[in-house]
C-alpha cells in the first residue's frame, strides 16, 4: 500500500519511467517556472524558478529568522543562495 510516509519528501523524483520520459521530452519546451503551491521535486534551479529576483530577499530573511533551517521542506526557501 503507498502513502505519504512511502516516499520521502526530500528525494521523491518521478517513479514511472514513462511519465519520466514525457516530462523531459517536455522540459526544454517550458519556461522552467513552476504553478504556485506546487512542489515541483524534478524542476531544476527551484528556488529561481519559485521565486524569480524575489529569492535574494527571502534567503536574507531565512538566514535572519531560521538559520538552522528548521522550517524545511525539499523546495523551501534555502539558507543561502544557490549556485547558478
Amino acid at each position: 500500500m503507498r502513502g505519504w510516509h512511502i516516499i520521502h519528501p526530500d528525494h521523491a523524483p518521478i517513479v514511472d519511467p514513462a511519465v519520466a520520459r514525457v516530462y523531459a521530452a517536455m522540459r526544454p519546451r517550458t519556461p522552467g517556472a513552476s504553478y504556485v503551491n506546487y512542489c515541483d521535486l524534478d524542476l531544476p534551479d527551484f528556488a529561481r524558478a519559485y521565486w524569480g529576483d524575489n529569492l535574494g530577499r527571502l534567503v536574507a530573511v531565512k538566514q535572519q529568522y531560521d538559520p538552522d533551517n528548521l522550517f524545511h521542506h525539499a523546495r523551501s526557501v534555502p539558507v543561502s543562495l544557490p549556485v547558478a
